[in-house]
């Protein structure tokens, strides 16, 4: 496992890897108060707001409400523009950087299940800049029973993965990926640390094992000055104003590139393979 606290070892790593693990990087009292305002916004009955959250059991349409609780927690944003992740993500990509205003928060309850979230490599959904940061945090600890996130080392140096035409569930998996491959790295983490990686990293997770569930945030990084995807303008939620981030992301922190360069988005098994040139992580073809 990549274990780096430095940004030149960061990049490094990245470059080597497609992915790095930031210990302690979050304050663990932050990530405590983002607990408590879901908790207590999402009304959940019990003892320690981050227990009541991993006891919780949602079905589909609460965990819209979770995400939809999660934009309106001060916290959430906190976290987004923490600022030893926001220096963090600019050292990486050497200049301005900002924080895309769709953000996933995750609640995973207990297997059974072969995946949690099914293989996939970011870029094809995300699209726009090729080197789109994601930081995945949790907000409590993650050890080996709880399926931490799970990488594939260096496949991002692998350029686009082909995938399979079906699968059954919502994502075409990059061909040949069992839950059982040997090339699956698992990530564990303490509550406070984060893993960073890259769009190409191919990544998943599996249902947890233990009694309780798994809560986490996924927060995307690009330059200023690199193009976006349109549908990364569209709220993760269903509201009023979903094509206006400034009014459906709540956050008072965020501040749109000006000029902001968007590029239309195409359906995920089309994306054309990227061009490596334009990355600071991949190796020259």
């Amino acid at each position: 496992m990549t274990t780096v606290p430095a940004c030149q070892d960061t990049v490094a790593a990245l470059r080597r890897d497609g992915y790095a693990v930031l210990p302690g990087l979050i304050g663990t009292a932050l990530l405590d108060d983002f607990a408590a305002q879901l908790a207590a916004r999402l009304h959940l009955p019990g003892g320690a707001p981050i227990e009541r959250l991993r006891a919780w059991r949602p079905d589909d349409q609460q965990q819209i409400a979770l995400r939809t609780a999660g934009y309106a927690c001060e916290a959430q944003h906190q976290i987004t523009h923490h600022p030893p992740l926001a220096r963090l993500m600019a050292g990486l990509l050497e200049g301005e950087v900002w924080a895309q205003p769709r953000r996933f928060l995750r609640m995973v309850a207990p297997g059974p299940g072969e995946w949690a979230t099914e293989p996939h490599q970011d870029f094809r959904y995300v699209q726009g800049a090729l080197d789109t940061l994601t930081a995945w945090i949790p907000l409590h600890d993650v050890p080996a029973d709880l399926s931490p996130l799970r990488v594939v080392p260096a496949s991002h140096q692998q350029g686009l993965w082909p995938v399979t035409d079906t699968t059954g569930g919502t994502l075409p998996h990059p061909v040949g990926l069992a839950p059982d491959d040997p090339r699956w790295q698992p990530l564990p983490l303490s509550a406070g640390d984060a893993v960073v990686f890259h769009a190409l990293t191919v990544h998943s997770t599996l249902p947890p094992t233990g009694p309780t569930g798994r809560i986490s945030l996924d927060v995307r990084y690009q330059r200023t000055d690199a193009p976006l995807a349109a549908t990364a303008l569209l709220a993760p939620y269903t509201c009023e104003d979903s094509d206006d981030p400034r009014q459906w992301a709540r956050d008072p922190q965020l501040a749109l590139p000006d000029p902001l360069t968007v590029v239309p988005t195409t359906a995920h098994r089309d994306v054309p393979g990227p061009d490596r040139a334009t990355s600071r992580f991949l190796e020259a073809p």
